[in-house]
């Protein structure tokens, strides 16, 4: 996580991190976390707070085995929001409360309010747990109770620290990252719109199974010079890890495209912005070229009806049918 926990909405569940600080009864918390949670209107409209249809709160989200110890609002993207969060109307405001499931489980609750969120507007919520000993320990998967009228709640995961697939739900396999040197564009692109501009870790390993003697500790991190050489090691590596561009995974058998945050990899999710790893490829020249020079020949074909059909061939889309041309500016 790196949200800063700054206070930005006051509630009576509020200081979490010195709640986590200070000791209750001489005794510190057992086995704290953090969650932090992320709520976001990735549809076309508005969200109204008569859109929710959890009766008591605009969604729940569920901790089994675990009490919830503190809240804490750490960002609003408008500040309008910031109203709701401190009313104590009904279905507004933030709160949390515990459950009985049965003798011996229990769970613990935040109480989510019913937001008007416009399109792309978030917030997001620090939540402190604690434990809770059982008489049967049973999976501890968060869970959220919500609906929207006329659309669909879809739940996410952002963890960190995960060295084996099975963490996740996957095979008993160790996670090894295959990557591009940090020249490579694919990679800039990759830490840029995937890792909102945060530099990869850096390798451990030459051959991408095992740790290189002296190398830090973590899980198995290697680089190689070429897209076909991260696909190529990502086939015959268990439980590796890489990325490339779309184009070049198409008609492979040995490799699967994975989702991130529940989006495939199409171009109509790249040009809808629910897919995130993609870029704009530019045309360079040495000043501005001359009407009868080739570059300027060939920059007219691209722009033109046969360019345009010959770059779509190829699954991309030509930035001039963009709703948004300015997405293919460079920054």
């Amino acid at each position: 996580m790196d949200t800063t926990v700054n206070g930005q909405v006051e509630s009576k569940y509020g200081g979490v991190l010195k709640t986590l600080l200070q000791q209750e009864a001489g005794k510190q918390l057992d086995s704290p976390s953090f969650v932090l949670l992320r709520v976001e209107n990735n549809g076309a409209t508005t969200i109204a707070e008569n859109d929710y249809t959890v009766p008591d709160a605009g969604m729940e989200v569920v901790f089994p085995g675990r009490k919830v110890v503190g809240l804490a609002v750490t960002e609003l993207s408008d500040d309008s929001m910031r109203g709701t969060f401190e009313s104590d109307d009904p279905g507004k405001g933030l709160d949390r409360t515990d459950r009985a499931d049965a003798p011996g489980l229990s769970s613990g609750i935040v109480k989510l309010p019913k937001v008007t969120l416009n399109r792309g507007w978030h917030y997001k919520v620090l939540v402190l747990l604690e434990r809770v000993h059982e008489k049967h320990p049973r999976p501890t998967t968060t869970q959220v109770v919500a609906g929207v009228k006329g659309g669909t709640v879809r739940q996410t995961h952002n963890r960190t620290g995960i060295g084996n697939w099975k963490d996740i739900g996957g095979n008993d396999l160790p996670v090894r990252l295959v990557s591009r040197d940090p020249d490579s564009g694919t990679r800039k692109t990759f830490q840029g719109q995937v890792l909102s501009g945060k530099r990869e870790p850096g390798t451990n390993s030459d051959d991408c199974k095992q740790l290189d003697s002296g190398a830090l500790p973590g899980v198995i991190r290697c680089e190689r010079p070429t897209t076909n050489d991260v696909l190529n090691t990502v086939a015959v590596t268990p439980g590796a890890i890489g990325y490339s561009e779309l184009g070049a995974v198409t008609h492979r058998q040995d490799v699967v495209p994975v989702r991130i945050s529940g989006h495939e990899a199409t171009l109509e999710g790249a040009v809808h912005a629910a897919y995130p790893f993609w870029q704009t490829e530019y045309a360079y020249t040495f000043g501005e070229p001359k009407a009868d020079s080739p570059a300027a020949s060939f920059l007219r074909y691209l722009t033109n009806q046969v360019g345009r059909d010959v770059i779509r061939s190829h699954g991309n889309r030509p930035c001039g049918e963009l709703k948004n041309p300015v997405l293919c500016r460079p920054e």
